[in-house]
């Protein structure tokens, strides 16, 4: 189990996870960087961070793309089969 800087709990196999999740945020709130990249690198190496795939999935949408979109389409179906492994929160 990982939290985050808010100290919200979430599920995560490596501590650096943890780390770039946080920076994402920070990008995120502020606008800065390239926030899927980051987001999506962290979750392919995290096997267990499903949070990274579901919100670059999301951020994809949000962003005006069709939930055709081949990323997205790859993306939320990898985040529903790690949501087994997910906390009640997430």
């Amino acid at each position: 189990m990982a939290t985050d800087k808010l100290r919200l709990e979430f599920i995560a196999a490596l501590l650096e996870t943890v780390e770039d999740f946080n920076d994402a945020m920070d990008d995120y709130m502020s606008f800065t960087d390239e926030l899927v990249g980051k987001l999506l690198t962290t979750a392919e190496v995290d096997p267990d961070f499903a949070r990274g795939y579901f919100l670059t999935g999301c951020l994809r949408l949000f962003g005006g793309l069709s939930s055709a979109n081949l990323a997205v389409t790859r993306e939320l179906p990898t985040a529903q089969a790690h949501k087994l492994g997910v906390t009640l929160r997430e």
